[in-house]
């Protein structure tokens, strides 16, 4: 499986990248939301993760600008600090398939990544 992390916080990002390598996902880092927009219709990917500070955009801008050019995303989990609950309930209602709060534990991430 083939996964999109686009995340700005390079040391957190590098610990969720060895997690997931180590259970056998190929990953493609992105630090900017604009990198992974110009990057993505080039890329097949089977699960996207997200941040939602990013240094250019917020990450559900980045979902909401794919949705807009492409017919089907990938399931989509944010992985962000954000933790209340209208940020939640806005990015599920705008088409994110899950939301897990920083830090979150290996099991948790790679448990929701497999269910997807």
């Amino acid at each position: 499986m083939k996964i999109a992390l686009l995340d700005d916080d390079l040391a957190y990002a590098e610990i969720v990248i060895e997690w997931l390598e180590e259970a056998s996902f190929k990953v493609d880092h992105f630090k900017t939301g604009l990198d992974f927009v110009r990057k993505y219709p080039h890329e097949h990917y089977d699960l996207c993760i997200f941040d939602w500070g990013l240094p250019d955009m917020e990450g559900p801008d980045v979902m909401v600008s794919l949705k807009l050019r492409a017919n089907k995303l990938p399931p989509l989990i944010f992985l962000t600090g954000h933790s209340e609950e209208q940020d939640i309930v806005r990015v599920i209602d705008a088409g994110a398939d899950d939301y897990v709060v920083k830090p979150a534990s290996r099991a948790i991430l790679l448990a929701r990544v497999n269910a997807l």
